[in-house]
């Protein structure tokens, strides 16, 4: 890729040979890969991408987790008579369902531009 000149669309994330406009979207102009600033451009549309995903499953991940962990403080409490205290709940279950966010947006997102931005990553 470091040899050639592609030129990249945003919006369906594919590069094309020649800079013009992308022949998927007509209003849509390309980014030439090849320069070094719009390899820059694309790292943060990733990063603002992994962002959102971390971020929207981590907090699922920790609401989930709290529920659960008052849940099960409860459910303890209500078996089998020993008080675990709510507090204990809130705070483990926060740390496991956010664990677990983090697991699932770590496998879910995958960068679009990796490609393009793979040479500067390895300078940096």
């Amino acid at each position: 890729m470091e040899d050639e000149n592609y030129y990249v669309c945003t919006q369906c994330k594919k590069a094309y040979p020649k800079a013009e406009f992308c022949p998927v979207h007509p209003e849509e102009p390309l980014l030439n890969a090849s320069d070094r600033e719009i390899c820059f451009f694309l790292m943060g549309l990733d990063d603002q991408a992994r962002n959102k995903t971390y971020g929207l499953w981590i907090t699922l991940g920790l609401i989930a987790g709290v529920v659960a962990g008052i849940a099960l403080v409860w459910l303890v409490k209500t078996l089998i008579d020993l008080d675990l205290g709510y507090v204990k709940g809130l705070f483990f279950g926060g740390i496991a369902g956010g664990g677990a966010g983090t697991a699932v947006a770590r496998m879910l997102f995958k960068p679009k531009y990796r490609q393009f931005t793979e040479r500067l990553e390895r300078l940096e």
